[in-house]
């Protein structure tokens, strides 16, 4: 995927700021809603399954202009473990409806224990997934993430994982 998804967040979050009309105080930190999220998934490397992933992550409870902070931790069932800092954008699919769709880049650090070399310590996971909020705050999810060096090691092979998530709101 090398770096699409990243690429995608920073757009549609520049987008957002041109259609709202901000002027001055687009970046700036504003409340947003924290969620614990939890996922499980299969991990793929090169089109091929080779486990297992849960994944918790932390969207806390600001935001810088549209990109709320999030920061995760995912762990394979090969003793991966990946722990990154980032941002995604949400917004509904189409007005008044509880449809979503996120798109999200996060730098970390990768440990590989038993699993696939990824030919650097700092890896980049960047993605997008589609779902449902209720008008509860909780909302549930699919998605896809991709995790690579961006060239940066001297082997970049990315890894992909397919997943299900559930947000459970922590403020509403």
């Amino acid at each position: 995927m090398d770096g699409r998804f990243a690429v995608l967040t920073l757009a549609l979050g520049a987008f957002d700021i041109h259609m709202s009309g901000c002027t001055e105080t687009c970046l700036d930190r504003r409340p947003d809603d924290a969620r614990l999220n939890l996922s499980i998934g299969q991990v793929y490397f090169r089109e091929r399954k080779i486990g297992e992933e849960i994944y918790l992550r932390y969207d806390l409870p600001h935001a810088d202009g549209p990109w709320q902070n999030i920061a995760g931790l995912s762990v394979t069932d090969q003793g991966s473990v990946w722990f990154g800092l980032g941002h995604a954008y949400r917004d509904q699919l189409w007005p008044d409806s509880h449809f979503y769709g996120e798109v999200h880049a996060m730098t970390g650090l990768y440990n590989q224990g038993q699993g696939i070399d990824l030919g650097w310590p700092i890896e980049f996971r960047s993605g997008f997934e589609l779902g449902y909020e209720w008008d509860s705050g909780w909302r549930a999810g699919i998605g896809f993430d991709h995790r690579s060096n961006l060239g940066f090691g001297d082997v970049n092979p990315g890894l992909e994982t397919l997943h299900f998530r559930v947000a459970a709101p922590i403020s509403k």
